[in-house]
């Protein structure tokens, strides 16, 4: 499966604009790794039964690549506001679009998901969790509401070496401490 997952990954990264394309395969890497612990975790379910939705991902090849891979269902939420779609634009997408991916456009920490139609095998988000400017404490509830009885959250974020505030962030729990 992991050639598949390269193969596919590779296929569509040279379907981007083409300022983009050296970009998306350098991240071959890490979606394929991405892809693969989806997979690992929804045994013994197939990419076929499989819908996914993907919090964050941007314009970013996970989820057309979950898409490429013949998933069921494949949804994209994100408010697409980074300086990469300003400077290009909703035709970004375009490559998502053409594999059926669902994109819906909002702010997902401030809007949640409740309303998205049906519920997911799997919900990811990576590496996007950092750049929201309010606790997901709420989001996070929906997330587990929205998952189909045995679902799965994959949440990953950047290597933070304070693990107080790996643990307690993400929960809302905010501390200040003094300087020291």
């Amino acid at each position: 499966m992991n050639e598949k997952i390269y193969g596919a990954l590779n296929k569509v990264a040279h379907e981007y604009p083409q300022n983009m394309i050296g970009g998306q395969v350098r991240d071959i890497t890490r979606i394929a790794f991405n892809i693969g612990l989806v997979l690992t975790a929804a045994k013994p379910k197939t990419p076929s039964e499989l819908e996914i939705c993907d919090l964050g991902g941007g314009v970013g090849l996970f989820s057309v690549g979950c898409a490429a891979l013949g998933f069921r269902r494949s949804v994209l939420v994100d408010d697409f506001n980074d300086s990469v779609n300003q400077g290009a634009g909703d035709a970004i997408l375009n490559v998502h679009r053409s594999y059926g991916v669902e994109i819906v456009s909002r702010d997902v920490v401030a809007r949640g998901i409740r309303d998205l139609q049906g519920n997911f095998d799997v919900m990811t988000t990576f590496d996007s969790m950092e750049h929201w400017h309010r606790s997901p404490k709420k989001l996070f509830a929906e997330v587990i509401d929205k998952l189909k009885p045995g679902g799965i959250f994959v949440l990953g974020v950047p290597n933070c070496v304070n693990l107080r505030k790996r643990l307690t962030v993400p929960f809302g729990i905010l501390r200040s401490q003094k300087a020291r």
